[in-house]
């Protein structure tokens, strides 16, 4: 937001001089011409109107260099993102569809497969999960289990508090947290809508269902193998955070939006890896849930929101006045007129 600032100077003999350079007002060394000579002086808040027309004059941009003063290039506007969204906002029908399929996505939780679809092996994935299962007592695989839950659930809330703690805490930017807040629910509704809907489908059997003995097993839903819901929830939380921080600039350092990208990346990677050594998921799984994950975290934000600036409000384009102070003042050189502040 600017603030404009026009004095109007009216003198004997309807002469219009500027003010000496040393004289510290705000025209000094400006030539005014001699469309500021008035015969006689115009209502003060008809001058102070007419000049908000003209927010790109001469006079403005001296008059805002000067208020600024010597220490304006210490106060930098704060990094891109902050402030006004900038981006396209989510739209009722896309709140009410991201409703619909978080209550699909609870139904098809209740749904567990009694018997598999999918079976069947393959070298590759035999490969890779006797070079990463770890052996030994399944407690140990249990421990590893429930330590990927835990990280998983850490990577889900890590959008919403880093949004939180800089958009809402420090920026007090409630509209743009809100905003930022909806897309995460956009894409992890996304992520769990496809990934249950695929493995009630596709069913296929865990790589410790071969163990099984009398009906126990190692953990539930033997049968929804594919693919891997903690890989796809970890990337989509990676993928939010890289997109958010690309793009907000949340800490004005690209370096540090890097660093938040490439350990969120490895946090992510990091889970899918633990899913193959608790033998929880084959490596097919887990490439398949990053797949999905990456597409929700750093293609949907893009397709729905910031590939799709929003554009700036008509009041503001317009430079309507929403503000107007006047005031008497007396200038240097035997000058006296009013000051007019307007802000648009």
């Amino acid at each position: 937001m600017r603030i404009l600032i026009f004095t109007l100077l009216f003198v004997l003999n309807c002469t219009v001089s500027a003010p000496a350079e040393d004289s510290g007002s705000p025209l000094a060394g400006v030539d005014l011409g001699k469309e500021a000579c008035y015969q006689e002086p115009p209502h003060p808040a008809q001058a102070c109107m007419d000049v908000a027309a003209v927010s790109a004059s001469p006079i403005a941009d001296v008059a805002e260099k000067r208020a600024a003063g010597p220490n304006a290039a210490a106060t930098a506007p704060p990094p891109a993102g902050h402030g006004a969204w900038k981006w396209r906002r989510s739209t009722l029908w896309e709140k009410a569809i991201a409703v619909g399929a978080i209550g699909s996505s609870l139904y098809l939780e209740t749904i567990d497969p009694d018997t598999p679809k999918w079976s069947s092996r393959n070298d590759f994935d035999e490969g890779v999960r006797n070079a990463l299962r770890l052996g030994g007592d399944a407690d140990d695989r249990r421990w590893v289990y429930n330590a990927s839950d835990v990280i998983m659930a850490i990577m889900i809330a890590a959008p919403e508090i880093d949004a939180a703690v800089t958009l809402g805490y420090r920026d007090r930017d409630w509209d743009g947290l809100y905003e930022t807040l909806l897309m995460d629910l956009e894409s992890f509704t996304f992520t769990s809508f496809v990934s249950v809907l695929l493995q009630t489908q596709i069913a296929r059997e865990r790589p410790f269902g071969r163990n099984c003995k009398d009906g126990q097993c190692e953990s539930e839903e033997v049968n929804r193998s594919m693919p891997s819901g903690h890989a796809a929830y970890a990337f989509t939380s990676a993928g939010l955070l890289c997109t958010h921080h690309h793009y907000q600039n949340s800490y004005g350092n690209r370096e540090t939006e890097g660093a938040v990208c490439a350990t969120a990346l490895g946090v992510a990677s990091l889970e899918g890896i633990l899913r193959i050594v608790a033998d929880g998921h084959y490596a097919t799984d887990v490439l398949a849930g990053t797949a999905i994950g990456l597409f929700s975290g750093f293609l949907l934000p893009r397709l729905l929101h910031y590939w799709h600036p929003e554009a700036q409000s008509d009041a503001k384009e317009a430079g309507k006045v929403t503000r107007l102070v006047v005031a008497p003042t007396l200038l240097p050189g035997n000058g006296a007129g009013l000051a007019c502040s307007f802000r648009f």
